[in-house]
């Protein structure tokens, strides 16, 4: 069983990371033979929970399971990150609302979903 997978990073990407408007998509995969394994997605960013990363390391929090090990056996593990710029949508795109002006009035409508 592989558990606590940690990552150390650069401090100057953490840093920048944790400053910008970019938005850093970790995963984990564990490959033994024909089996592959998956951790869940951690994410780091300006406005992004950054819970998994402790002293400029990235923690996974998955416990991976290989079945039918050899005793000679040798696990590959990668990590990929996907690189994304931060959301921005206006509080009435979001929502869907239009604005319609009668008569020096203002109606809010929203659109269904």
């Amino acid at each position: 069983m592989l558990s606590d997978i940690v990552v150390q990073l650069k401090r100057d990407f953490v840093s920048r990371a944790l400053s910008g408007d970019t938005v850093y998509h970790f995963i984990c995969l564990a490959k033994y033979r024909n089996q592959l394994e998956a951790s869940s997605l951690v994410s780091i960013g300006n406005g992004v929970s950054s819970s998994r990363i402790q002293s400029g390391a990235l923690h996974f929090p998955n416990s991976f399971s290989m079945a039918k090990l050899e005793p000679e056996f040798g696990v590959r593990v990668e990590v990929y990150v996907l690189e994304t710029m931060k959301e921005f949508l206006p509080h009435d795109a979001k929502y869907h609302i239009k604005k319609v002006k009668i008569n020096h009035l203002v109606i809010l409508f929203g659109d269904p979903l």
